[in-house]
């Protein structure tokens, strides 16, 4: 057989194998029966054709393993792998040829060569991994396996470099699909960019979770972004930045959001069109072009029509205060631990490391009627009808801020304040045309007593304000 490399069927060669296995005592010392073994065409590789070994180094492996591309080792390393047969352990052991397992001949053997398969190979093993051999090893074959994985240099990066997983990052994660280059080196390419393969990507390294250091970066990356050429993708960015955050599980007690309180990444929520023609907006710009703005900067959207123009508006997205159980990862033990007894606390710690303000100070209020009403003395001939309404409907939720904040907390420092909203002209009459001090107004006077424009009766449709005109002066 060995000198005219004759060639015989598998199971005639397991049938010579197994008789020298047998006998393996008798010949295991005899180097002349060595050589003659090593000659004979008689062993099964992982391919399915029967082998000589000659001077190579032999492996036993599983039958189980891909086949594709597995003759490279012998041609690159000298090195043959065989399937393992039953029945002939002594053969094996009396020819010095090495058992492995499946994990083994991947950690020792094929990931430290895994270039020398072919791409489609590369992909048929690793499929083979994830399918066939993860879900039924045990713990301890299954970490060997993953740690080997996780050390492997098989994905090309846009230059054509091999990477390891860990170098890329979750195409499915909103944060990194909207803040990294889209067909860059950022994400894993295909096959392994695809969902089906994303568990095993994750399991391998694969960047899946934003960390505080990731965020503050993103985070600084839409502001310089903002400066210098906001779009409408800077608007998205942001967006999606804001909602992972409130996402963070426990986030109060994570120092991200300390970081966070200065960075301008936030665009500012436009003021409504007819308030921004009753007073221009606080910061007008061009009306195309977006503010950005940090969280503590902006007072919450839904209070707009008592501070758009001294101050910039925080959008409804972007106010904790608007956040329900779905927006968030509360978890009530966890919140405890921290000294946070419900999802309102929780809420309102987020607001305090933000220093975000629930509503507006009295000081921004009365700065924002004083805009207005210089914009009232202001002859406007393109004033109609509707903004004079719009006026008064904006005074009347001014007035019932200020009644609250009465009723609320009647204290020195909120009648201070009240003495100084009272010496500007701030009580709309004449349907929303004119402004005048409540020096000048009367509860208690007849129309044709009005001495204009030094006294005024106070308007009908203002009458469940008379507390507060009263308080006023």
């Amino acid at each position: 057989l060995a000198k005219k490399n004759l060639a015989l069927r598998p199971e005639d060669c397991f049938v010579l194998c197994k008789y020298f296995s047998d006998a393996a005592s008798s010949w295991a010392s005899d180097f002349e029966t060595h050589v003659i073994l090593r000659r004979l065409p008689l062993f099964l590789t992982l391919q399915g054709t029967v082998s000589k070994i000659g001077k190579n180094e032999v492996f036993v492996v599983p039958g189980e393993l891909p086949k594709t591309d597995m003759e490279a080792w012998e041609t690159q390393q000298q090195v043959l792998f065989i399937v393992h047969q039953n029945g002939l352990e002594e053969l094996y052991e009396a020819l010095h040829f090495k058992t492995v397992t499946t994990t083994v001949a991947y950690t020792s053997y094929i990931f430290r060569h895994f270039e020398f398969l072919s791409s489609e190979a590369q992909e048929e093993h690793l499929r083979f991994i994830k399918d066939n051999k993860l879900p039924h090893l045990e713990e301890e074959d299954r970490l060997m396996i993953l740690q080997g994985l996780q050390n492997l240099e098989f994905l090309k990066d846009a230059d054509g470099f091999l990477r390891k997983a860990s170098e890329f990052y979750d195409p499915y994660h909103p944060v990194f699909k909207e803040m990294l280059q889209q067909g860059g080196s950022s994400f894993p390419p295909a096959p392994f960019c695809e969902f089906k393969w994303l568990d095993f990507m994750r399991k391998i390294g694969l960047q899946h979770d934003v960390t505080a250091e990731m965020f503050i970066h993103f985070a600084n990356e839409v502001a310089y972004e903002a400066k210098s050429d906001p779009t409408q993708q800077t608007f998205d960015k942001a967006r999606t930045l804001v909602t992972h955050l409130f996402k963070v599980k426990n986030l109060p007690a994570e120092e991200l959001l300390d970081k966070l309180v200065d960075i301008a990444f936030i665009p500012a929520a436009k003021v409504n069109s007819t308030l921004n023609k009753i007073s221009p907006a606080y910061g007008e710009r061009k009306a195309a072009e977006q503010v950005f703005i940090s969280f503590k900067e902006g007072i919450p959207e839904n209070d707009e029509v008592l501070v758009w123009t001294s101050s910039y508006l925080l959008p409804d997205w972007a106010n904790p205060f608007k956040l329900t159980e779905t927006d968030v990862q509360y978890s009530k033990s966890c919140s405890e631990e921290s000294g946070i007894s419900s999802l309102q606390d929780y809420i309102h710690q987020i607001a305090n490391i933000l220093k975000i303000q629930e509503h507006p100070q009295v000081d921004l209020v009365v700065s924002h009627i004083q805009n207005i009403c210089k914009a009232g003395i202001v002859k406007n001939p393109q004033m109609d009808e509707l903004q004079a309404f719009m006026k008064v409907d904006v005074m009347k939720r001014v007035y019932r801020h200020f009644l609250e904040r009465i009723e609320q907390d009647p204290s020195n420092e909120t009648m201070t304040q009240m003495e100084t909203i009272g010496e500007i002209p701030c009580i709309v009459t004449d349907l929303g045309k004119t402004f005048v001090r409540p020096t000048q107004v009367s509860i208690n006077l007849y129309e044709e007593d009005q001495i204009m424009p030094y006294l005024y009766k106070a308007p009908t449709e203002l009458g469940e304000f008379k507390k507060l005109f009263l308080t006023l002066g």
